[in-house]
């Protein structure tokens, strides 16, 4: 929908830039009476740059299901009508009142999004442009009622955190129950806050907020000297932003509530507070982003070379990356490879770039190529999602389809070292190689599978399978019981950030407790219908505990009648 004093004036048309380190900044100038917004464009190298503002938005609407997505607005150009997003024009319409005749990098405008050449170079150089931006803006769409729940737990809620932790410890938060009401008034929280509702309307607003999604914007806060975050003429404090997400999930808050139905509460963030420490260090120090990861890789691969440890750091940032959303899927990659490429080593050169001329399937694929062959060790295939939720297609089965979000942990974040059956330390970079498409890899046979038991969740399945297997389990020497729930939690217990392995012994009396509450279910599912069959009975009385308590006892004499 053409604004209507700008018809009949022609279309903006992006000159060529002069050169390949050239890019191109918005000035803007004057909003008219009637709300039109006018600016100008000018070409600059990008080392002797004005200074300048970074825009990080959304394209489409701001808000998920927002109608009128895809309708188009203008600006007034130097005598050309430039085509603008609502979004775009909203933020640009407040940014205009608080930077007024400041100029602006937006990728939208200063990129010819129809020269895929052009596009190309200029991703490429995004990295330096965001970093060397005097402040990112964040630009998180116009307010709604829900954004009132948020600046309460932004401010209010963090505040209530910082008296109470001061008063009992840090740790004290995620022992108590988010619906006590006792708990809330010795937090603080007044007696006319509904706090429930407030997380709701919390999460939802992170929800509907599509800028949180966005694969951009972990490059664009990752590499930023200064973040202003606006929710329309709303400042929010990215500090408090990154504090709130994780506070929700280090006082295990995100967890209980999401068993209450409100999901995804203090993700909003993550991805992007994963990768900031990176760039931090590198601006502090060169060198300093890759020694971020350095003590976690050489736990797990021993002594590795810088190209190994930037590798493993662009394929860490890429699955921080995964969940995101994008309107072009290589920008999954390309996103990520800004971040890295901050980091690189200067004795290294850039080993990949933004390219659009390449396929989905060609840009995961090169990746891969090179990740597995200078990457460290193997570390690539576990980021390998299940084969039934890939959707690129001609992709080999060993390449991660970074299209899809992965739903299983990768080996490295389970437990450094815990799954390390080669003894991958001292490995040598000699037992694969990429021949086109194909991974070869050189092994040895171990042993021979001759059964496949039934998945785990099919608990009386399990155990049947289970009382047919030796008593003890030869290679551990352990119970066939003890060797069953240490395969079922993977050998580990423990906090995510303190993994324990061999897992604690406790957990077997736990499982054995498990044990006991199923077989009450079956027991008291089937008491009036008498459909319990003998052996199912027979073969539970195996598992249950001969310890003299009255409640074992009990269950053990009504599986022998």
């Amino acid at each position: 929908m053409l604004n209507r004093p700008f018809k009949g004036l022609p279309p903006y048309r992006h000159e060529q830039l002069p050169g390949e380190r050239y890019i191109r900044l918005v000035k803007l100038d004057v909003v008219s009476p009637n709300g039109d917004i006018h600016c100008s464009i000018t070409a600059f190298p990008l080392d002797k740059c004005p200074a300048f503002l970074a825009l990080s938005y959304t394209w489409g609407s701001a808000v998920e299901g927002d109608p009128g997505t895809e309708e188009t607005r203008q600006l007034l150009c130097s005598g050309t009508r430039l085509n603008g997003t609502p979004n775009l024009i909203d933020a640009l319409t407040v940014f205009q009142k608080l930077h007024h005749r400041s100029f602006f990098w937006i990728d939208a405008i200063c990129i010819n999004q129809l020269d895929d050449a052009e596009r190309s170079a200029q991703v490429s150089m995004m990295d330096i442009i965001y970093s060397q931006a005097a402040t990112v803006l964040v630009w998180l769409g116009m307010p709604d009622p829900l954004l009132k729940s948020y600046l309460w737990m932004l401010n209010d809620l963090q505040d209530l955190v910082t008296t109470y932790n001061k008063r009992y410890g840090e740790s004290a938060l995620s022992r108590q129950d988010i619906k006590s009401a006792h708990f809330l008034r010795g937090l603080g929280v007044p007696d006319d806050v509904d706090f429930l509702k407030i997380c709701k309307e919390y999460a939802q607003f992170c929800t509907n907020r599509r800028w949180f999604k966005r694969a951009w914007v972990i490059q664009e806060v990752a590499l930023a000297t200064n973040i202003k975050v606006f929710c329309g003429e709303n400042a929010l404090d990215w500090q408090k932003m990154e504090s709130l997400s994780r506070l929700m999930i280090t006082s295990t808050w995100s967890a209980r509530l999401n068993e209450l139905g409100v999901h995804n509460a203090g993700r909003e963030v993550q991805s992007m507070a994963m990768a900031r420490p990176f760039c931090q260090l590198e601006r502090a120090r060169k060198g300093g982003g890759l020694i971020f990861m350095r003590e976690r890789f050489q736990k797990f691969f021993g002594k590795i070379t810088q190209e190994e440890e930037w590798f493993g750091t662009l394929l860490y940032i890429l699955a921080g990356a995964r969940p995101m959303k994008c309107f072009d899927q290589r920008d999954i990659v390309f996103s990520s490879i800004g971040v890295a490429n901050y980091i690189l080593p200067q004795a290294m050169a850039p080993p990949l770039h933004a390219d659009y001329g390449k396929s989905k399937a060609k840009v995961y694929l090169d990746l891969a190529t090179m990740a597995i062959s200078r990457g460290p060790r193997l570390y690539l295939l576990s980021m390998v999602e299940d084969r039934v939720n890939r959707k690129t297609e001609d992709l080999p089965s060993w390449a991660p389809d970074y299209a899809v979000a992965m739903t299983t942990n990768r080996l490295l974040d389970r437990g450094m070292g815990v799954y390390d059956a080669t003894n991958a330390r001292d490995s040598q970079r000699h037992g694969w190689k990429v021949d086109g498409s194909t991974l070869v890899v050189h092994g040895c046979i171990l042993d021979t599978i001759t059964f496949v038991g039934p998945p785990l969740d099919d608990y009386l399945a399990v155990l049947k399978f289970l009382l047919h297997m030796n008593e003890a389990y030869i290679p551990t020497h352990q119970t066939r019981e003890e060797a069953l729930w240490r395969t079922m939690v993977g050998d580990i217990s423990g906090p995510v950030r303190s993994r324990i392995h061999p897992a604690e012994s406790f957990l077997g009396i736990g499982f054995r407790e498990w044990i006991v509450l199923k077989l009450v279910e079956v027991i008291f599912r089937d008491r009036n219908t008498e459909t319990t069959s003998a052996n199912e009975l027979g073969f539970l009385y195996e598992f249950v505990p001969s310890d003299g308590t009255n409640t074992t006892a009990q269950l053990r004499d009504h599986i022998q009648r």
